[in-house]
């Protein structure tokens, strides 16, 4: 009884393992198992070896890939001016070698542009299309933007307006929502619709706060309303043509060019 007491009390006295002692005993574990199972061990490490690797050259692969695209970019968009029809022909082929690539949207914005230049509507919206992008996306501005601008001369205003108004809504910073509404106001003022174009010039103009945004949208807007009183009193005045609104730019671009 009296052995087991000390033997009890001898415990008790017994020092906490360290951080240190865990450590070791877990470092000494390890070295047991790997002894008892060197096979096993050595086949783990190669697999996570084979992996680390892998990965390493996929990095790398990727990268080399997404700096040749943004070299070939570069080298068509120095060529755009000077032959735009082949440029459209190369960014067609470089679009699809790069595809999932940042240079392979940028270059589907590029030509798309080419394609409304000469007239190609569909083949546009469907370029701008397989970008796939959300209106606050990097590229998706932009792209929304060429695509009201296509639809528009595709003779569809009612959808590029529909267009419009999701960017207006959906864009990421407010000058680009703002540019977008913008843009829907000019289409309207360009089809006649002088009392919808007035409305969207109306509401920019109360909640713009930078000036010199807000005297360009009273300057639209004084144009809207000096049109609609022409209208008006050609509707008074029976036998004089009404005014028509002037061509101003019909077609959107992206601020960035």
């Amino acid at each position: 009884m009296a052995e087991s007491l000390a033997r009890a009390k001898k415990g008790e006295q017994r020092p906490p393992k360290t951080t240190e002692d865990k450590f070791v005993e877990g470092v000494l574990r390890g070295w047991r198992w790997m002894r008892q199972n060197a096979r096993t061990a050595v086949l783990t490490l190669a697999c996570v070896a084979v992996i680390v690797a892998g990965v390493l050259y996929f990095r790398s692969y990727r990268q080399t890939v997404r700096e040749r695209a943004a070299i070939e970019l570069r080298d068509i968009r120095v060529n755009v001016g000077q032959d735009p029809v082949g440029s459209a022909t190369r960014l067609e082929s470089f679009v699809n070698r790069y595809d999932g690539t940042p240079s392979a949207e940028e270059g589907r914005l590029l030509l798309a542009r080419l394609q409304i230049q000469y007239g190609q509507f569909a083949e546009a919206i469907s370029t701008l299309g397989a970008i796939g992008a959300s209106a606050d996306a990097p590229n998706g501005f932009a792209a929304h933007l060429l695509q009201a601008s296509a639809l528009r001369q595709q003779g569809d205003l009612d959808a590029a307006l529909r267009t419009l108004e999701q960017v207006g809504r959906g864009a990421r910073y407010g000058f680009q929502r703002r540019y977008a509404r913008s843009v829907e106001g000019q289409y309207l003022l360009n089809a006649g619709r002088l009392e919808e174009a007035a409305a969207v010039w109306s509401a920019l103009v109360a909640e713009t706060e930078e000036p010199g945004e807000r005297a360009a949208y009273q300057l639209r807007l004084g144009e809207a309303r000096g049109l609609l009183r022409a209208a008006s009193a050609a509707v008074a005045a029976p036998g004089e043509e009404p005014a028509e609104p002037a061509e101003q730019s019909p077609d959107a671009q992206s601020p960035e060019g």
